[in-house]
């Protein structure tokens, strides 16, 4: 769909650029600036927001959200049923005895409550940072990575890795 995207003229999410555009509908993530936001909606812009997703119950609550905005609730509802069907051949294989380390710019993980972390469970492997206690996105100090002896060490690929440290 990279292809596709490319027909469309890239925003950094300000209301300037968004009004020049003059969507139909504006899909905001809960973060995006407040002020951006209600400046849309004053303006008359049909504003949907969505909560970032922390869990597969998220991912299926927005799928079935975004389709009831866009008139295809039964669409939706065929997507989420071949997700999960997905999901479940997924955690019918056998489990890994394999730990692995979320370990992304700036030595920050994910760990317990983070929809990685349900990706990591879901696959049979065990999440180091679950492991040693941490929740959310946090930092995962390199220190508690040696010592946790990973078998897998996961990190970001294809990257601007100008942006923050790397491990080498």
């Amino acid at each position: 769909m990279a292809q596709q995207a490319e027909a469309y003229v890239p925003n950094h999410g300000l209301a300037e650029e968004i009004f020049l555009m003059q969507p139909d509908l504006i899909i905001a993530g809960t973060y995006m600036t407040r002020t951006t936001v209600a400046l849309l909606r004053r303006l008359g812009f049909l504003v949907e927001e969505f909560v970032p997703e922390s869990s597969f119950a998220d991912v299926r609550a927005n799928m079935l959200k975004m389709g009831e905005i866009l008139g295809r609730s039964e669409r939706a509802a065929e997507l989420v049923t071949a997700f999960d069907k997905e999901l479940a051949v997924l955690q019918s294989l056998p489990l890994q005895d394999a730990t692995v380390a979320l370990y992304f710019a700036n030595s920050y993980t994910s760990g317990e409550g983070t929809l990685v972390d349900a990706v990591v469970e879901a696959s049979g492997l065990s999440n180091l940072a679950v492991r040693l206690g941490l929740a959310g996105t946090t930092r995962l100090p390199l220190e508690l990575l040696i010592a946790g002896a990973p078998n897998v060490i996961v990190g970001e690929a294809g990257r601007d890795r100008r942006r923050g440290r790397t491990l080498r």
